[in-house]
């Protein structure tokens, strides 16, 4: 019989003395100080029961980690130990890192999402690209911009000479 991931979040709260709790979508043993996502390996035979550090709802995983398996037929308590003992402490310091690397990045996006704001209100035409939402590129007539994070690359196409040069004295002027 294999022990439900309820049993095994009791177990590590009474082990650890840290309130875990299961998930919603019952994947997931949540604690204060980490997060174990844990499935059911079915394939190789036999069965084995995966845990990995996991990330709260809604907060993406910036790092890899590694796997531990057990058998899922021992006790709710030996499943709960082998936990404490193979995988909490690298999953106390996966969460850290990686919520102080999603605090950065949010932080990154709102600075460059005030950076794009002002071109849009002006009118330009705003193109994030995939790889990166810290990527703006924009348009407006013949003039581009682009933004990486907070810093901006300003181009302007199908000027004569005498009005690149006209511009041109006047960002010398800035």
């Amino acid at each position: 019989m294999t022990p439900s991931l309820t049993e095994i979040t009791v177990e590590l709260t009474i082990l650890t003395g840290e309130l875990f709790k299961l998930s919603e979508d019952g994947n997931t043993l949540e604690g204060e100080t980490a997060y174990i996502h844990a499935y059911l390996r079915e394939w190789p035979r036999p069965a084995r029961l995966a845990l990995s550090p996991g990330t709260p709802k809604g907060v993406r995983s910036y790092f890899n980690t590694e796997t531990i398996t057990c058998n899922p037929n021992r006790a709710p308590k030996d499943i709960a130990r082998d936990i404490q003992n193979r995988l909490l402490p690298e999953a106390r310091e996966f969460h850290i890192k990686n919520m102080e690397y999603h605090h950065k990045r949010l932080a990154e996006l709102a600075a460059h999402r005030a950076a794009v704001e002002p071109f849009e209100a002006a009118g330009f035409k705003h193109q994030t690209y995939c790889e990166s939402e810290t990527h703006s590129k924009m348009y407006l007539g013949d003039c581009t911009i682009e933004i990486y994070g907070t810093k901006t690359e300003f181009k302007i196409t199908d000027l004569t000479p005498e009005e690149a040069y006209q511009i041109l004295t006047f960002v010398k002027e800035l």
